[in-house]
């Protein structure tokens, strides 16, 4: 059971919700920096594409880690929770009367 909520919450914590509270602040951030983008466009065209190429690096950057966090999120509970049924399986008997549940 700890392997499971361990599964879950180190994947959300360490992989899920810093690039999506990243993305969620400086996604704000670059919507006020579209309208000073499209101000400067027809003075400096190079530093506005400069800008977007980095915006658009690390939005992929962090929805890459958010896809890594949400499949290591899948394995780590499908390998959770098959752990937990083999325990139950070869610890209770058919008819669920408890064989072996304090193993020595």
């Amino acid at each position: 059971m700890i392997a499971l909520i361990g599964a879950v919450a180190s994947s959300a914590l360490a992989l899920i919700f810093p690039p999506l509270l990243h993305l969620m602040v400086f996604g704000q951030q670059d919507r006020l920096t579209d309208h000073r983008i499209q101000q400067t466009l027809n003075t400096n065209i190079k530093q506005a594409a400069s800008e977007r190429f980095q915006r658009t690096v690390w939005m992929t950057k962090d929805v890459l880690i958010i896809l890594l966090g949400i499949v290591g999120l899948g394995f780590g509970s499908y390998a959770s929770i098959n752990s937990l049924i083999d325990y139950f399986h070869d610890n209770f008997d058919v008819d669920n009367t408890c064989v072996n549940f304090f193993p020595r």
